[in-house]
C-alpha cells in the first residue's frame, strides 16, 4: 500500500511544507511559522504534525501507538543538540518507549543517553535495542554504543 505524505498538520490543519509566511502586523512570527514537521505511520494511516500541535499536546483524534510514534519523531536526538534540548527530546523518548516499545525507539534513547555522557543508561538501553529482533534503522548505533566506540 503506498501513502502520499500529507501536506498539512493533522491537527491544526496548517501547510506542513511552508514556502512562504505571511506574518499580521504586530505579531510574532513564531505563531505562524512551523519549524519542524514530521510523519508518521503506525498505523495504516499517515499523519503529518507540527511542531506547535506536539509541543502543547494537540493529540485529539489520535491512537495511542500514533502518539507514541510522534513522541518518537520529535524526540530523536542530534548531535548538535545542547544539553537541555537533549534532556527534554529524552523525556520524550522515555513516553515513546511506554506507547512503542521497539528497538528503534529503544536506539534513539541509547543514542540520547550517550549524548548526554550517560553510559550506563546507553548501554542498557543500547542493550534493550540490540535484542529487539531484525534490523532497523539506528541499530548499528546500538552495537556501537555496545562496543564502547
Amino acid at each position: 500500500m503506498s501513502f502520499q505524505q500529507p501536506q498539512h498538520c493533522f491537527s491544526c490543519k496548517r501547510e506542513l511544507e511552508q514556502t512562504h509566511v505571511c506574518v499580521p502586523d504586530g505579531e510574532d512570527i513564531y505563531d505562524h511559522l512551523i519549524a519542524q514537521a514530521v510523519w508518521v505511520s503506525p498505523r495504516d494511516r499517515k499523519i503529518g504534525f507540527c511542531n506547535r500541535c506536539y509541543d502543547r499536546q494537540l493529540f485529539a483524534g489520535l491512537h495511542p501507538d500514533e502518539i507514541a510514534a510522534l513522541h518518537w519523531s520529535f524526540g530523536r536526538c542530534e548531535a548538535e543538540d545542547s544539553s537541555e534540548i537533549i534532556e527534554k527530546k529524552t523525556r520524550r523518548l522515555l513516553l515513546a518507549a511506554e506507547g512503542l516499545p521497539c528497538g528503534e525507539v529503544f536506539c534513539a534513547l541509547a543514542y540520547a543517553c550517550d549524548l548526554a555522557g550517560r553510559r550506563t543508561d546507553a548501554r542498557e538501553w543500547a542493550a534493550k535495542a540490540v535484542s529487539w529482533a531484525g534490523t532497523y534503522p539506528g541499530k548499528q548505533v546500538a552495537e556501537e554504543i555496545l562496543r564502547g566506540e
